[in-house]
C-alpha cells in the first residue's frame, strides 16, 4: 500500500500523461479521439484537489504567477488581491466548486480560455480569465510542485 503523498503525486502524473496524450493525438486525429481543451480544464481540476486540499500536498505562498510566465494577467481588468499561485489555485478551485466557470470562445464557437469567478455573499472576491496556454503553464507548473514535494 502506497502511502497518501505517494498516491496524490501517482494520480497527478497519471492525470498529466492523459493530458499529454490527448494532446499529441489531437495534433493528428483532427478532434476525432478526444478533446484536449476538456482534458486540460479537468486535468487542472483534478490536480488542484490535491493540491489545495487541508491535507494535500501544499503549493508555496510565495510563489506568483508571474514566476511562471503568466504575465499578462495585471493588463486585464479582473479581481483579485493576490497572485500567489496557491491563492490563484484555491480561488480557481472554489469557483469551479460554486459555478463560477466560463468558457472564452473566438468568432466560431472554439474555446480558447476560461473565467473562472469566486463570489462570497454574491460579492465578486476573484475572477481571472486564463487563456488554455496559460492553464497548461500552470497546469505544469502544478504537476513539478507535487512531483518534487
Amino acid at each position: 500500500m502506497i502511502g497518501y503523498a505517494d498516491g496524490i503525486k501517482t494520480i497527478v502524473k497519471r492525470t498529466y500523461k492523459n493530458l499529454d496524450i490527448i494532446c499529441r493525438l489531437e495534433k493528428y486525429a483532427n478532434g476525432r479521439y478526444g478533446h484536449p481543451t476538456t482534458q486540460l480544464l479537468n486535468s487542472l481540476l483534478g490536480i488542484l484537489v490535491f493540491t489545495v486540499a487541508d491535507d494535500g500536498i501544499q503549493l508555496p505562498e510565495n510563489a506568483y504567477l508571474c514566476d511562471i510566465n503568466i504575465s499578462s494577467i495585471p493588463d486585464r481588468s479582473l479581481i483579485y488581491t493576490n497572485a500567489s499561485i496557491y491563492y490563484v489555485s484555491l480561488n480557481i478551485r472554489h469557483s469551479v466548486a460554486h459555478y463560477g466557470i466560463n468558457d472564452i470562445c473566438d468568432d466560431d464557437g472554439n474555446i480558447y480560455g476560461f473565467r473562472f469567478i469566486n463570489k462570497n455573499n454574491n460579492t465578486e472576491v476573484f475572477k481571472i480569465e486564463l487563456t488554455c496556454s496559460e492553464i497548461r503553464i500552470l497546469v505544469d507548473y502544478l504537476v513539478k510542485w507535487v512531483d518534487e514535494h
